[in-house]
């Protein structure tokens, strides 16, 4: 009788599980650094001394808190040293560290690319990228 009872309960159990764990939602943060070396947090120019504080207002603002999962995606000049790339980095993930974080980095010739400060995360959307390896 028992076994009857608790057969359905690990196949709810199971189900829900592998349910839970795939409605994890990624909350993701682009970042694009230019060639002079100025920092938009998705579409806001920030000052290097405020990427901690920035990205900590982005997250509250987007209710990023409940999400267990960030993936920071940083569009750099390639011609930037990658100290630069890296420090952001390390900035934006000391303002923010969920569970599971995850930096894919993108180098970009930015002066050939006509990217503005104002649509620059349409017009790398549109270039077929590769991330480059951590």
């Amino acid at each position: 009788m028992l076994k009857k009872h608790i057969i359905p309960f690990l196949v709810f159990f199971v189900i829900n599980s592998i349910n839970a764990q795939n409605s994890e939602e990624i909350f993701t943060v682009d970042v694009y650094i230019n060639s002079d070396m100025q920092i938009y947090l998705e579409d806001k120019l920030i000052e290097n001394d405020n990427i901690e504080k920035e990205m900590s207002d982005h997250a509250f603002k987007n209710n990023a808190f409940y999400d267990d999962q960030v993936l920071y995606r940083i569009y750099a000049d390639r011609k930037l040293n990658l100290g630069v790339i890296m420090n952001v980095n390390n900035q934006l993930i000391k303002a923010f560290h969920p569970s599971t974080t995850k930096t894919e980095r993108y180098l970009l010739d930015t002066q050939e690319l006509d990217v503005n400060e104002s649509t620059w995360q349409n017009n790398i959307q549109k270039l077929n990228l590769k991330a480059i390896d951590n």
